[in-house]
């Protein structure tokens, strides 16, 4: 029913009579009025007396009206009806009221939603606490609260408000007290229980306070500033307690120590990443995963204790992700493991690939209790059967030497190549005592080094720089941790376990959490990045096809003329000319660089490597000369490792040439002094006071000493 809310007095709309159906239309109209106490009642006045209970949804007419004996008047005849029509429209025009000015409100809108009856009989009522208004409470007397920690809430958030500091003096089932601690402060607030209830009613308070406010208030606790904050901390969950502690100081102009910053932020992050009980939930989880997941590998380790069950492993591995690692990614993985910050600790193991474009490629992570031997070589026993590895000598992986580690390969992966990173290898090198510039610069250029004579080479300069550091590598293979080693299976010549690192870090907001949501997050994050990498690599496509667009040469045409000599075969033979400094071109010999392992081409000439000085190979390799018909290539004897059974048959023959370049005879003295060649010290003077007019044809033969 609708409720009119305005004068005591409305004027009642005309019956409207339908000739066709011999019937009329009577609206009937029941007004409401609202005192000033927002009390609604029956207009008359006695409306505060009246113990009567009015229900909206029934129309409160006079009993003393007989309604069969209206109605008759209207169906008597169609002339009687029309005489009372009259007359009601007469009375109509008499009110200087307009119906369209009546205002007409819904029932359900016009009860005063915070605001509770006394009882059946009672017409008034009571103020309602609102929780929505929590942190910023208004207290009446005779306001009603749900519980006593409502009340007790809504005080302490009073206090924090004011910047006073109140106190429960008495604090029980059916009563609470609260007052002021200030010095002759007359606050006080009194709640009782209600009879037969639950709630809690005010029935005595003093708003005034006589005292001066504070900074330091002793109401505030860290779990009302949780729950005041919680929403803030769901929208940005990184937010450093520093910054959230100047913030709620700024905020309610109260004091507020590091301590409780950092326990109401890990109050509020534990109320929205769940409770700490999800270990009980750990076996609905894997059979989820398994379930939504098909192909995937998860395991759930258990063990008995006394008869309690308790959590000892979990490993988990996506189809998704073995699928990628088989199809595309380089044959080398990288394994680390990182701390848990939860309450229960823990450990969690990764394995980290690397894709063709040198990304990281998370493959399988475990969680277990602690870091150790065992943990390890359960953990690549199981990644091992997961990316189905039967040739191990294909693989390379990398590590930071942890607990156990260096066991577990040799014992699972026996023939794959196990590498150091050279980061943590420095760590321990200075924790043996090796410190400074010197040691560190010593050993990156060792572990850079990309032939074994550069390598050799700065071992001795660490040898020369402190025998004792020298001999602490004895014990580390260069395979392990040195460049000028590394094979070329793997195609990567990384020297840091920056992958497993760089994975670590960005899980690192979820290690605090507890396992499931943990668990939960790490999934969301590789299928986030899945899905992103494969949207970036379609957005370079165009439509369906897989075509790419040939890009143009790396190294463009050199500025200036062109050269005029062109490009010969590799049979045909060099002609003479007199231009100086020209490179004699290998005929039908095959290049190997050792810098990006790759045919065709040396360190000079490759793009990732940049040439370095010249050394004594680089001039031996200017010093080569043909002999009449005889196409054999002097002063090869480098490439070759003289051994003891071998003797050394040294001929020197002066057969002067005419205009010989000056590059095939520069520096002679010091190329036979590292030959080992100085046969006639008179010869050497000679070629020396006369390098531009004569050279000399050196022939060396390796004889054995059986032949002699």
């Amino acid at each position: 029913m609708a409720v009119v809310r305005s004068q005591s007095h409305v004027d009642l709309p005309p019956p409207r009579y339908h000739p066709g159906t011999n019937s009329i239309t009577v609206s009937l109209y029941y007004g409401i009025v609202e005192d000033e106490g927002g009390i609604n009642c029956e207009s008359g006045d006695n409306c505060g007396d009246s113990d009567s209970l009015m229900d909206s949804d029934y129309d409160m007419v006079d009993e003393s009206i007989d309604d069969d004996a209206i109605f008759e008047n209207y169906v008597d005849g169609e002339d009687n009806m029309l005489h009372n029509m009259e007359e009601i429209n007469t009375v109509g025009d008499e009110s200087g009221d307009d119906l369209g000015d009546v205002d007409v409100v819904d029932s359900d809108d016009d009860l005063d939603k915070n605001r509770l009856s006394d009882g059946e009989g009672g017409g008034s009522t009571h103020p309602v606490f609102n929780p929505v208004e929590m942190y910023n409470p208004t207290f009446e007397l005779g306001m009603i609260f749900s519980t006593k920690k409502e009340f007790r809430q809504a005080v302490q958030s009073h206090a924090i408000l004011t910047k006073r500091t109140l106190k429960f003096a008495k604090n029980d089932k059916i009563r609470v007290y609260a007052v002021c601690t200030g010095e002759d402060c007359q606050w006080k607030i009194t709640a009782i229980k209600v009879k037969n209830e639950c709630t809690f009613k005010i029935n005595h308070y003093n708003s005034e306070h006589t005292c001066p406010q504070s900074f330091h208030v002793k109401n505030v606790k860290t779990s009302w500033l949780s729950e005041k904050y919680t929403q803030k901390f769901k929208s940005d969950p990184k937010r450093n307690v520093k910054g959230f502690r100047v913030d709620v100081m700024n905020e309610l102009r109260c004091h507020v120590s590091k301590d409780q910053a950092y326990r109401a932020k890990r109050q509020a992050l534990k109320k929205l990443e769940g409770p700490e009980y999800q270990y009980t939930r750990l076996w609905d989880y894997a059979e989820e995963l398994r379930k939504t997941n098909p192909g995937s590998t998860v395991i759930l380790g258990i063990e008995n204790e006394n008869g309690e069950v308790r959590f000892n492993r979990l490993y988990v591995c996506f189809n998704a992700l073995k699928q990628g690692f088989a199809s595309g990614c380089r044959p080398i993985i990288g394994v680390d493991g990182c701390h848990l910050k939860g309450p229960y600790g823990g450990v969690l193991l990764t394995a980290v690939g690397i894709d063709p474009n040198n990304n990281i490629y998370p493959i399988a992570y475990a969680v277990v209790r602690n870091e150790s031997g065992e943990t390890w070589e359960w953990f690549l026993t199981v990644l091992k059967q997961d990316l189905n590895i039967l040739r191990c000598y294909e693989y390379t992986f990398m590590s930071d030497k942890q607990k156990g580690l260096i066991n577990a390969f040799q014992t699972i992966f026996p023939q794959s190549v196990h590498r150091f990173c050279v980061r943590h290898m420095h760590n321990n090198f200075k924790t043996a005592g090796f410190r400074g510039l010197a040691f560190k610069n010593a050993l990156w250029k060792a572990a850079r080094a990309s032939t074994i004579g550069e390598y050799k080479m700065r071992m001795d300069e660490m040898k020369m720089l402190d025998a004792s550091a020298y001999e602490w590598f004895i014990d580390k293979p260069p395979q392990a941790w040195s460049r000028s080693h590394f094979t070329v299976t793997p195609k990567c010549d990384m020297l840091l376990n920056n992958f497993c690192e760089s994975f670590n870090s960005n899980i690192l907001d979820a290690r605090s959490k507890p396992i499931i949501t943990m668990l939960e997050w790490i999934r969301e994050f590789l299928m986030k990045r899945l899905q992103e990498n494969r949207d970036r690599a379609r957005s370079k496509w165009k439509g369906n096809s897989l075509y790419i667009p040939p890009l143009p040469p790396k190294f463009g045409r050199a500025p200036g003329r062109p050269s005029s000599a062109r490009r010969r075969e590799p049979d045909e033979p060099i002609r003479k000319t007199k231009k100086k400094n020209i490179r004699l071109k290998r005929q039908q010999t095959t290049l190997h660089c050792r810098a990006c392992g790759e045919p065709g081409q040396n360190q000079s000439a490759c793009p990732e490597k940049a040439l370095g000085p010249k050394n004594v190979i680089a001039t031996l390799q200017q010093m080569t000369k043909r002999t009449g018909d005889n196409n054999e290539i002097i002063c090869e004897a480098l490439a070759h490792e003289v051994n003891e059974n071998d003797q050394i048959d040294t001929q020197v023959s002066a057969a002067p040439i005419i205009k010989p370049p000056t590059t095939l005879i520069e520096e002679p003295a010091i190329l036979l002094r590292n030959l080992s060649l100085i046969h006639n010290q008179k010869m050497l003077q000679s070629i020396a006071d006369e390098p531009s007019t004569i050279a000399y044809t050196i022939t060396i033969n390796l004889i054995p000493k059986t032949q002699h």
